[in-house]
């Protein structure tokens, strides 16, 4: 999912959510019962994408699990659900003949109801079907979405699935039966045995097989999920220790940041561990780097970074941040009489 590295503080969660998933291209979910406006302190999250989204979702107790080009976020038990409703679509083809993807948006304070009614004009379907409650959404965009995999996740918000069967002249809804397996196909490569240990762990009664060159899982989503974090997970740490053996340049502009009234000693210090130095803060500099830091930055490099957040707290410009091989050092300047 691509290599990311940044530092977030202060930025609502459901924006910092997007904001990731839009780097990957791929499309987002969120569980209706967590806070998207929530403020995130996450500090440096990365140095993947999966892996900053992962970590920005533990700050409200929540998890990552991409599906069906789909990244959904919420709490532990609605992913499996949403999953095992979506796992299980994906598993038996399209619901209809003639599948096509479809873009669906809509605007803010969008209704269930509303949402569903743009899916089936996306998809030219007019099913008839029961209401569904009432609740007041943020805005959306999906690309290139399977409409069915989209009806699911709207539905999932509820803890429904529908009848395959039933589309698409009638919408049926049952409830989502978490146990329900599901089979997913993988490309591991030489993470095969480490993931699939992580599922059949999780789930005794998981199978595996070979197909076409690819291994073919089933396994309950709790299980699957378990083996794409494992995935994921490992490969973010191989990449970060290859870059532990490769000096990190200070002069790529590769690095995005959000700060609200955040300690600019704490952002030296994420910054010095970021590039493998020690974070240095003479006594002189101490009051200074105690103060509040609001800034945003995208797509700038660590050494621009220091420099602009040594010139907000500088009296008289008297801050620097000096790199050297081994450390970042913030120092004061004497003042010029």
């Amino acid at each position: 999912m691509g290599q990311s590295t940044a530092v977030i503080n202060g930025k609502e969660f459901g924006l910092a959510i997007r904001e990731f998933a839009d780097q990957a291209d791929a499309s987002v979910w969120i569980d209706r019962h967590v806070d998207h406006s929530a403020p995130i302190d996450a500090g440096q999250v990365g140095p993947t994408v999966y892996m900053a989204m992962k970590q920005i979702a533990q700050t409200r107790e929540c998890v990552v699990m991409p599906i069906a080009g789909v990244v959904l976020v919420g709490r532990p038990e609605w992913v499996d659900a949403t999953a095992t409703s979506i796992g299980s679509i994906v598993q038996s083809a399209s619901v209809w003949s003639t599948p096509k993807r479809i873009d669906v948006q809509w605007s803010e304070a969008t209704t269930p109801n509303d949402s569903l009614s743009r899916i089936f004009d996306a998809a030219s379907m007019n099913p008839t079907h029961r209401a569904l409650d009432h609740d007041l959404w943020p805005a959306q965009r999906w690309k290139s979405i399977d409409p069915a995999v989209a009806i699911a996740l709207v539905l999932a918000q509820f803890d429904l699935t529908f009848a395959s069967p039933s589309l698409p002249k009638r919408l049926a809804t049952e409830p989502i039966d978490v146990s329900n397996r599901y089979a997913q196909k993988y490309d591991l490569g030489a993470y095969r045995t480490k993931v699939l240990a992580v599922i059949r762990r999780k789930d005794r009664s998981s199978s595996a097989k070979t197909d076409r060159g690819l291994l073919e899982v089933t396994a309950t989503a709790s299980a699957h999920r378990m083996g794409i974090d494992e995935f994921f997970t490992t490969q973010a740490k191989n990449h970060r220790d290859k870059n532990r053996r490769t000096p990190v340049s200070l002069d790529t502009n590769n690095v995005s940041l959000n700060l609200l009234n955040t300690p600019a000693i704490e952002i030296f210090e994420k910054l010095a561990s970021a590039t493998g130095r020690a974070c240095v803060i003479d006594s002189e500099a101490k009051r200074a780097c105690e103060k509040m830091v609001s800034l945003e930055a995208k797509e700038t490099s660590f050494r621009k970074l220091a420099t602009q957040i040594a010139e907000q707290i500088s009296d008289q410009g008297i801050i620097k941040a000096i790199w050297s091989r081994n450390s970042l050092t913030i120092s004061a300047a004497p003042k010029v009489p």
